[in-house]
Parts: structure tokens; sequence; C-alpha cells
């Protein structure tokens, strides 16, 4: 079986008045592994650190074996898809050109890009300008066009962002259904239970610091939430499962 997983070991980055770790944990495949954490706790960072796109002061990350440090930019696009928080506007392509730049570092195509568009319900989008769409239609494109990529894993700061109910429970299908296909997906959400109800393990950053990592029902728990938020927290154990509540202080 090929080892589908990421190891990151006592990382540290520092950039001006703000520093990063020590960060430790391990994601594995068929697993969704959420980081969360206030504004400003290093979260993005963490994940160009993950895709090596900054270079750490100390420490490692370990993609499937072998040092992120000695891998190709485009051997890293082969192993990861990226959706980032902040989506780039490439002059003058369509939908479906931006789409067909996801095939760039493809070893197999596995699914047409006809199939995927008309999957994600894009084919009223095609051939629109990518820089006329809203956001929520530009996130569902990126998303696209980062599973149609193909590789094992897939890492994104706040998915959600912007999208329309429907299309957010689109999105959470294809997280879990990702996953069941063994894919190991990392990803960044603000809400904590969408934290809980969506991730196997979550890593919770505070300030650059790593203040919690573990199983999302053992993690997000008032004691731990307290430590990390000005707010007070309870577990509403209704009808719809557990609610994570934040109260007043």
């Amino acid at each position: 079986m090929v080892i589908i997983q990421i190891e990151v070991s006592s990382l540290r980055y520092r950039n001006g008045s703000f520093s990063l770790g020590p960060v430790s944990f391990k994601a594995d495949r068929g697993e969704v592994f959420g980081i969360g954490g206030p504004n400003g706790s290093g979260k993005s960072t963490l994940i160009r650190l993950i895709l090596g796109l900054l270079k750490p002061a100390n420490g490692s990350v370990i993609i499937d074996g072998k040092n992120i440090g000695t891998i190709t930019q485009r051997e890293i696009s082969r192993r990861i898809s990226y959706l980032p928080q902040s989506l780039f506007s490439p002059l003058n392509l369509s939908v479906q050109d931006v789409l067909l730049a996801s095939e760039y570092s493809m070893v197999d195509r596995n699914e047409s890009l006809s199939d995927l568009i008309e999957y994600f319900g894009l084919n009223s989008l095609k051939h629109r300008d990518f820089n006329t769409l809203s956001g929520g239609e530009k996130r569902i494109v990126m998303f696209a066009g980062a599973v149609h990529q193909g590789s094992d894993i897939i890492v994104m700061d706040e998915p959600d962002t912007f999208l329309d109910i429907d299309k957010e429970i689109f999105l959470f299908k294809e997280i879990k259904k990702l996953s069941s296909s063994g894919k190991l997906i990392i990803t960044i959400f603000h809400d904590l239970n969408k934290l809980r109800d969506t991730c196997d393990r979550v890593l919770l950053l505070k300030s650059g610091k790593q203040i919690a990592y573990g199983k999302s029902n053992e993690v997000l728990i008032p004691d731990v939430l307290e430590t990390i938020y000005s707010a007070k927290f309870l577990l509403d154990e209704g009808k719809t499962g557990t609610r994570i509540i934040a109260t007043r202080q």
C-alpha cells in the first residue's frame, strides 16, 4: 500500500515579531485532519509550511516518508492539492481554463474534464471569466480543481468561505467521500462545530503555539477552548448531536 501521510516534527517558523511553534503532529490516509484557532494564531502559516511555500527555522515536514525540503514543487503538487484561503485571479481565464490548469502535475487522468464540470454543477459557468464569478462560485471551482488534480492529499484553508448553504452541504459530503476513498484531507475551519463534526483529529493553535492535538471530541471541549478564546463554553447534547456553544464571560 502506498504511504499517504504527513508528519510534522518540532516545526518552528519566525517572521518579524510573529513566531510559530514548536508544532508536531501526524495525519494519515483516510483521515480528515482539522486545524483551528483564533485569527492570527498561525493556521495559514502552518499550511504554507506543510506545502513547502515557507522554509521553517527548525523541524521537519515529512510527506509520504520524504522530507519536503528534498522534493521539487512539481512533485509536491502531485502529492498535494491545495485550496487557498485567498483565491487567485488569473487574467482572462475561463472557468474551464482554470480547471485545465489543475492537470499540469497529473500523471494519469482518471476523470474527464467534462465529467468533472458536470459533477460539480459548473456547466453554466464553464465559459465565464473566472474573475466575474462570486466568491462562492470561485471557491467551488477551485475545490473542483483540487479534486481533479488527483493528489492523495488535499489541503484546504477555510473551504466553506462564501458558500451558500446548499454548496456548503455538498462540500462537506465531498470531504467525507474523499476521506472514505483513502485520501488525506487537511483543512482549516474557524467554526468549532464544523471542526468537531467533520474532523477525526484536530490541532489547535493560539498566538503561534500548539495548545492541543488529538481526537476532535477529546480536544474540542470547554476546558481546552477556554484557554484559547476569551469566552466560556459548554457542550449541548441535543437531538442533532453535540453542539459547542460559546457563552458570555
